[in-house]
């Protein structure tokens, strides 16, 4: 008994036999019947069939592309982007107009709407998919496994549907982990505004995913650790916040007014008196200089230099007695 694929390629050569005009072929009441029941039923094999059809319609699809941008048809043959055949074509117009491509080499930049239109396929391309870039993703997935939406330089829009900041966390994972080489223990020290211009796969960068997060880095690495995939990392992460970061932000030391933020001062220097060093009140009292505050890291490696010179001006005194007072 022949499988539905065996059976889609008898039906594939049985049509190619008897129809003169690619136009006719490729937009084939039949065929496309015929994929809506098999596919519909084993969508898994969407990619096996449409395969099977590029051995068949690759080169009629090329042919008819190439009289269009010669003008020796006025347009594409009408109804050829409807259902899943239409589907299929577009993969095939996709591939067609990217096989003197290498967008590992050059780059996604390349995929824009002058690029389609260049190509007089920008409207049914956009007929078929959401975004030029799910055109991309979905026709050349074979080529380019790796390749994702935030690869693409002209959807910045995908930040602001990236709710859940999901995507966002794939693209930190791969700038961070695979592209910089980096230690997930590494990151709250290392990061920078400029990491985030450090170049992906596809000569992408991640300045716009920074638009989510009110462009900081911290919100942003802190939303990525506390929230990652891995349950280690999130454990590890769980009491991660802006002042264990190598580079602290503006403002990470004042308070929504614009006064002196007293409250994570003193948190900050709990972590470093108590369970960083397991001093008790006396020891803090008798031991504390700013140069131990700005030379001891506390939890994720971070010191307090930063702190000492904003809250305290770079007063060691006025701090431990700040801290005293209100917390030990």
């Amino acid at each position: 008994m022949a499988t539905a694929l065996e059976e889609w390629e008898e039906l594939l050569t049985r049509t190619s036999q008897t129809t003169r005009d690619p136009a006719d072929l490729i937009r084939h009441a039949g065929l496309n019947h015929h994929l809506e029941v098999a596919l519909l039923a084993s969508p898994e094999q969407d990619w096996e069939f449409f395969l099977a059809y590029e051995k068949l319609a690759g080169l009629p699809i090329a042919q008819i592309h190439q009289e269009v941008l010669t003008q020796e048809r006025k347009k594409h043959p009408l109804g050829y982007a409807q259902g899943i055949l239409g589907l299929f074509n577009m993969r095939l117009l996709m591939r067609h107009v990217l096989a003197d491509h290498d967008l590992k080499d050059e780059g996604t930049a390349l995929i824009n709407m002058q690029f389609f239109l260049g190509h007089k396929i920008y409207y049914p391309v956009l007929h078929t998919y959401d975004s030029l870039s799910d055109a991309v993703i979905d026709s050349c997935g074979d080529q380019y496994p790796d390749l994702r939406p935030y690869h693409f330089g002209h959807v910045q829009f995908i930040w602001q549907e990236d709710h859940d900041h999901a995507m966002a966390h794939e693209a930190m994972e791969e700038l961070f982990i695979r592209t910089l080489g980096w230690n997930f223990a590494e990151i709250p020290q290392r990061v920078r505004q400029s990491t985030f211009k450090q170049p992906l796969a596809y000569r992408a960068t991640l300045e716009g995913l920074l638009g989510a997060y009110q462009k900081s880095p911290s919100k942003a690495v802190i939303d990525f650790l506390k929230r990652n995939r891995h349950a280690v990392v999130r454990q590890y992460f769980k009491d991660l916040q802006v002042y264990h970061f190598g580079r602290c932000a503006s403002g990470t030391w004042t308070d929504k007014k614009g006064g002196i933020n007293f409250p994570r001062a003193r948190r900050a220097l709990h972590e470093l008196f108590v369970e960083t060093l397991h001093w008790t009140k006396d020891e803090i009292a008798e031991h504390t200089t700013a140069q131990l505050i700005k030379t001891t890291p506390i939890r994720y490696g971070a010191k307090l230099g930063g702190m000492l010179r904003v809250v305290y001006q770079d007063r060691s005194r006025e701090a431990v007695t700040d801290y005293l007072r209100h917390v030990a």
